[in-house]
């Protein structure tokens, strides 16, 4: 498959990647602002990577001890070119200035950043308007009448009236109360790794490229059938209570690199929601291959690049590691 590189994007012959970005509705109104539609992404990468359960592919990687933050970064050499591969946490504490030393040395030796997704300021409005029936539609009529009473019952300990989203389509509404309970627990997209990777590049004048478009990924999250929408909100619902946990251990084993913790912590998550498995296997292995081949792509064309992926898409045989490997490419995990 043939590529042009642009500034913005990675174009193919097929649909070209764009980016997204969001906001989370409490009340019929746009609450505090998301800044990136990536924390909206993470919640399904916690359940998602837990469908991969092969063989990992062993030179990729190595669990490190604790000690100076490593995050989750590779060399990687594909054909003639080479560059880096990080695998990001898309929500980060203010307390984390800074990213850790490899990483920050990647960034300064790198020529271009390559996200999942290109910001783009109009992507929030879209992605509500996405995320909305059309007039006349209402939740109730799309949930069944047992998830409409769970839903009701456990929406105002969260402060939001039942009645207020009903305009908002199931997906929607299950990803923007995970990014709100992100949000009160002080991990934001604002502190991101994403959001600290493109002020860079911007500041230092790198290409900032996306793998991925906005239509790819909300596309996706729309095509899911009405009980699987229904599935994924009422189990959002009952994860809540474990964001701060979560979060908080997703935050630790980052730091130290370690990628078998990962995966051990993402199949954990993936237990609380077994009935998710066939849809979120089908998300996460569709779109960890669509990285890879445009990963490929890229570094076919151009060396110098740091790619950006979400870390959930990382770990176990249908991973991004695995299937860049499958392709010749060379991985070498990078320590402080």
């Amino acid at each position: 498959m043939g590529i042009m590189v642009s500034r913005n994007r990675v174009e193919y012959s097929e649909d070209s990647p764009g980016v997204p970005e969001t906001y989370s509705p409490e009340n019929l109104r746009p609450m505090r602002r998301v800044r990136s539609f990536y924390c909206l992404l993470q919640l399904l990468g916690f359940l998602l990577a837990g469908c991969t359960t092969g063989p990992r592919p062993v030179p990729a990687h190595t669990q490190v001890d604790a000690g100076e933050p490593a995050g989750l970064l590779w060399h990687l050499r594909s054909g003639n070119h080479e560059g880096w591969l990080l695998g990001s946490i898309h929500l980060l504490p203010a307390s984390h200035e800074q990213l850790p030393r490899p990483i920050e040395e990647a960034l300064d030796k790198a020529s271009c950043v390559v996200l999942e997704v290109r910001p783009e300021p109009d992507h929030a409005m879209k992605f509500l308007q996405r995320g909305r029936f059309e007039p006349g539609g209402d939740l109730r009529r799309v949930l069944s009448a047992k998830a409409w009473e769970e839903l009701a019952a456990s929406l105002p300990a969260l402060g939001i009236v039942p009645e207020d989203v009903l305009g908002l389509r199931p997906w929607a509404l299950a990803l923007s109360l995970a990014a709100r309970a992100m949000q009160a627990e002080g991990f934001s997209p604002a502190y991101g790794v994403e959001e600290r990777l493109t002020r860079r590049a911007k500041s230092a004048g790198k290409d900032l490229l996306g793998l991925e478009s906005f239509d790819e990924q909300v596309g996706l999250l729309q095509a899911l059938p009405p009980d699987l929408q229904e599935a994924f909100l009422l189990a959002t619902v009952r994860n809540l209570p474990n964001t701060a946990t979560d979060l908080r251990a997703l935050l630790a084993i980052w730091l130290r690199g370690d990628l078998d913790a990962l995966e051990h912590h993402l199949t954990t998550q993936l237990q609380r929601s077994p009935e998710l498995r066939p849809v979120f296997a089908t998300i996460l292995t569709l779109r960890s291959r669509i990285m890879a081949e445009r990963i490929l792509a890229l570094f076919g064309e151009r060396g110098g690049c740091l790619v950006a992926v979400g870390a959930a898409h990382l770990p176990g045989e249908s991973g991004v590691l695995a299937l860049l490997q499958e392709h010749g490419a060379i991985l070498q995990v990078l320590r402080p």
